[in-house]
């Protein structure tokens, strides 16, 4: 889900300056966005792009923590069969031993 927000706001945010772009280079800043607005699109269209970027770090951060916790657990999962084959190969080892300790005996 959050891969849709970081979409939308990159889209806001290069919409917005793609707009403020074009109304600064036709003189139109004024015309266009009277009073207030004027003042408060530019921080808007900044927010919002920092607010995009901010969920994309924060989602791949995420995203690597996962796959690095998913690698280790699976490395261990590897090294636990590798051990209880071993423990297994020196139990058979024993029991051979033992019974030809035995028949010698």
């Amino acid at each position: 889900m959050s891969g849709y927000w970081i979409a939308l706001g990159s889209l806001l945010a290069s919409i917005g300056f793609s707009g403020l772009g074009i109304a600064r280079t036709q003189k139109r800043y004024a015309d266009v966005l009277p009073g207030l607005a004027a003042d408060l699109l530019p921080g808007l269209v900044v927010a919002m792009l920092l607010l995009a970027v901010g969920q994309g770090w924060q989602t791949y951060q995420s995203d690597t923590t996962q796959t690095q916790i998913r690698n280790e657990l699976s490395d261990m999962k590897t090294e636990g069969e590798r051990i209880k084959s071993h423990a297994q190969m020196l139990i058979e080892r024993a029991r051979t031993n033992k019974a030809a300790f035995e028949a010698i005996s």
